[in-house]
């Protein structure tokens, strides 16, 4: 375990370049590979399938380390499905949650040896990061620069281990509780 915790925190290094699997240089900025960007597409319109419901998307936006230069081998594609619920029946963001739950655990979907995780976010809800890249549009929201900073292991340990502490406290709740009294 030790081993692994040193493998991690050493891969949380920046970048000379954003990752050679999903993006090309164009001469003045990073593009998204045109296979990438399909493959992401195609996802998409899987889970679409797999909810059944024509959703109304605004945006499709990858975000995370694959957008930016802190990318590692522990990255994963965060895709972004990006929807106006503030006219929306409450219920339909809970249920395409759900949903994403369930349609993310029964796949094995990867990009590029990555896993893909896929979240659907309200159009309305703030959402920072400083590499956000519409799939939909093919254009950067927000583009990264490189940027060097300091890595403090012990601090990521300390936050890391207090987040282990919460899940496992969460687990051994629910096996003692009913589902709904625990979320």
């Amino acid at each position: 375990m030790e081993s692994t915790n040193k493998n991690i925190i050493s891969s949380f290094k920046v970048q000379d370049e954003l990752n050679p699997n999903i993006w090309y240089y164009d001469g003045e900025s990073y593009k998204m590979k045109p296979e990438i960007r399909i493959s992401l597409l195609d996802i998409v319109k899987d889970y679409e399938d797999f909810v059944d419901v024509e959703l109304d998307i605004d945006d499709i936006t990858l975000t995370g380390s694959l957008s930016n230069f802190n990318w590692s081998e522990f990255s994963d594609v965060d895709l972004h499905i990006l929807m106006d619920f503030e006219d929306a029946d409450p219920l339909l963001k809970k249920y395409l949650d759900s949903r994403r739950i369930i349609w993310n655990s029964l796949r094995d979907v990867t990009v590029k040896d990555f896993d893909v995780e896929v979240y659907v976010q309200d159009t309305n809800e703030p959402h920072f990061a400083t590499g956000v890249y519409s799939v939909m549009y093919d254009d950067w929201l927000a583009e990264p620069n490189y940027t060097e900073f300091t890595l403090e292991p012990e601090k990521i340990l300390k936050k890391s281990k207090l987040w282990m502490e919460k899940i496992d406290k969460i687990e051994d709740d629910s096996k003692r509780k009913e589902p709904q009294v625990v979320l």
